[in-house]
């Protein structure tokens, strides 16, 4: 039971690790025109525009008072608007919209990259792939040995980008899902 429900829900997700000491750095540049920084929930203002539901907006404050996860945004220098976000799971429990539940991670010393996303202008300008090799620095600099990432299998830029950084397909051994999710996964899937 438990192995079939879990083929049906990585049927649509996969979920990728990346060996930080293997990795090979990219020499990336982020254009003049924007601004990378590490946002605090001070800076929530930046997504309002954006169009997202209450819900994420609430899971997002949920994130910046728990010191569990850091933001990092893209800000359009000329604009003053949000081009890029992206979330690293730092500690143990992380909230995966995917399946919206917790898990853990029983691998020590590794993280969880989130809820990646370029605004629709943005895109195509290399800002995801600039993120992506900035936030693999700073998990190697808090001395993290892997990155995961899970990917929805028909988002080809995602896929195209973490091919490019060597992420390997894992299978769902590193991850303990609590109790409730087995009868959770049921429902959501039986709608």
């Amino acid at each position: 039971m438990l192995k079939k429900s879990l083929k049906i829900l990585f049927k649509y997700y996969g979920v990728y690790r990346l060996n930080i000491r293997k990795h090979s750095p990219h020499s990336l540049v982020l254009s003049d025109d924007f601004e990378l920084k590490e946002f605090t929930a001070d800076d929530l203002f930046y997504f309002s525009p954006l169009g997202l539901n209450d819900s994420y907006i609430h899971i997002y404050e949920k994130r910046f008072k728990s010191n569990r996860y850091k933001c990092y945004g893209v800000i359009d220098r000329s604009s003053n608007k949000l081009a890029y976000y992206a979330w690293i799971c730092l500690l143990d429990v992380k909230f995966v919209k995917e399946i919206n539940r917790n898990f853990k991670l029983k691998q020590k010393q590794a993280v969880l990259f989130e809820d990646d996303n370029t605004t629709l202008e943005y895109r195509g300008k290399g800002i995801h792939s600039y993120v992506m090799e900035y936030r693999i620095q700073q998990a190697k600099k808090q001395g993290v040995k892997s990155v995961y990432i899970i990917v929805y299998k028909r988002n080809i830029p995602a896929l195209k980008t973490i091919k490019k950084f060597k992420f390997k397909r894992v299978n769902i051994n590193p991850f303990y899902f609590r109790k409730e999710f087995m009868h959770e996964l049921k429902l959501k899937f039986n709608k």
